[in-house]
């Protein structure tokens, strides 16, 4: 689906994300510029929308913390069959706060207070501009690797529902239960609009959950039983956390703090001591472990198909029907699996139940990694298998966020010839030929099959997925030089 705008922006809509109260949310690749882009519409028809709209947008585009997702464009056009305005933002490459928190009831210390500060520093610059974020929560945070650093938080969905008057929006937030709902201030939820200091209760209730496993509630106290995870060196640190959130969880607004920045400085204290300690916490953030050269395997993980194998994943722009045919014809003489996001899904099932043979080859493009293809996080583990990465315009920025994601061992630019494009796929075949060749062997040395000096060993079969190291463990086996 295509539309254009006054301008002649063009914007292909790709997917149809999560809803709030009165925004659609959409992945987009802007045509004129070949990148990819979050589109929030506004679906309203309040008189007051366009004055507070021209007000919302002058204000995010101030916006330069490293932190805060940027705002790129504005405008307004009919989407969907729906008119109203729009704010198009960078795409976020990363997981959620949200994900990370499934994975472990709490953080270690370090991480907990790495996030707090780029999330009070984002805050602040926020609230200088006059921008509330209104519903932030752990759906919000997306984590990713920056720069060689992990655990790189951005603030997202600062809502254009500021283009609603305060009362309504907080009327409608109840009425629809969002999923901010459990981080919201009391205030805010007793119909009043919301406020920095509002803002600053959903930041120190997130910041909670991340230190005790669970969400805040008015009825705990800084008596909790907090448990920190095993060899957090840094956990005696945690209850001076939970005392300095306390102040911001405060019901009275005026009992807390006055800013984002007094915030961090009641923090500073204990970041103080963890520096002190002269420890550096593990990331939690699983794009900041490089998926090659690992070879730990996963609970319950397939074996590596016995013949060569190619995995396509289609439904990206560039990788449509045409250039997925072409992948088919170049593969043709490997066994070859075009995998529809559905299927994707199913499949990285299959693999973590250890029901998939993995494939050789895996071709993915850029919005697979945009949009965290399960698929990809489940063969990010995997040391043998080759990752390509196949887009329509080089992006720095995509290539270094599928190297954290899950591995990327070539990244091919569009357009390429079909004789290229075999010698690539080929080129990878024999890298993990050899792979295998080699971990053959170390393991045929592990079980004895390699013939000790002097000595000759009866014949041990031995079962080769390549077929050639079989005659070779053979002949050592029975002593042939």
């Amino acid at each position: 689906m295509r539309f254009d705008d006054l301008n002649n922006k063009e914007f292909e809509l790709l997917e149809r994300l999560e809803d709030s109260v009165l925004v659609r949310t959409y992945m987009a690749r802007q045509g004129n510029l070949g990148r990819y882009v979050s589109i929030r519409q506004l679906i309203s028809d309040q008189e007051e929308v366009s004055h507070r709209f021209r007000n919302e947008a002058a204000a995010l585009a101030a916006l330069r913390h490293p932190n805060n997702c940027r705002l790129l464009d504005a405008g307004a056009a009919t989407i969907d069959g729906s008119y109203g305005p729009y704010f198009v933002f960078e795409t976020v490459v990363g997981e959620t706060l949200e994900s990370a928190l499934r994975r472990v009831e709490s953080l270690q210390t370090a991480q907990i207070l790495r996030l707090a500060q780029q999330l009070l520093g984002a805050l602040a610059e926020a609230h200088r501009n006059g921008i509330l974020h209104r519903q932030l929560s752990p759906q919000s945070l997306h984590l990713s690797q920056h720069e060689g650093m992990p655990d790189h938080l951005t603030i997202v969905d600062y809502g254009i529902e500021a283009c609603i008057a305060p009362n309504r929006w907080s009327r409608l937030v109840r009425e629809a239960r969002m999923t901010c709902t459990p981080y919201l201030a009391p205030e805010v939820l007793a119909g009043e609009p919301p406020s920095a200091r509002s803002d600053l209760y959903s930041a120190a209730s997130l910041l909670y959950r991340c230190t005790v496993g669970v969400a805040f509630s008015a009825t705990d106290d800084t008596d909790v039983d907090v448990k920190a995870p095993r060899f957090d060196r840094l956990s005696l640190l945690r209850m001076e956390m939970i005392e300095v959130f306390d102040r911001a969880l405060r019901v009275d607004p005026n009992e807390r703090y006055l800013s984002a920045n007094e915030f961090l400085e009641a923090l500073e204290p204990v970041v103080e001591k963890a520096h002190d300690a002269a420890l550096v916490g593990p990331s939690m953030s699983r794009l900041s472990t490089q998926a090659t050269g690992t070879s730990n395997k996963m609970p319950g993980q397939s074996l590596i198909s016995k013949y060569p194998s190619v995995w396509i994943l289609a439904g990206d722009p560039a990788l449509d029907d045409t250039h997925v045919a072409r992948l088919v014809k170049a593969t043709a003489h490997y066994r070859v699996l075009v995998l529809d996001r559905e299927k994707a899904r199913a499949t990285a099932e299959s693999v973590k139940l250890g029901h998939a043979k993995l494939p050789w080859v895996v071709i993915f493009g850029d919005l697979h990694v945009i949009l965290q293809v399960t698929l990809l996080n489940a063969l990010r583990e995997l040391p043998t298998t080759q990752r390509i990465l196949v887009s329509a315009k080089l992006n720095a920025q995509m290539l270094e966020a599928a190297v954290n994601f899950c591995g990327t061992d070539r990244h091919l630019l569009l357009p390429m010839d079909e004789e290229t494009l075999a010698e690539t796929i080929e080129e990878h075949m024999a890298k993990c030929r050899r792979q295998l060749q080699r971990s053959e062997l170390l393991e045929a040395q592990r079980l004895g099959l390699e013939a000790r000096p002097g000595r000759t060993q009866g014949t041990r079969k031995h079962s080769s997925i390549t077929g050639k190291f079989a005659a070779v463990a053979q002949e050592r086996s029975n002593g042939t030089p």
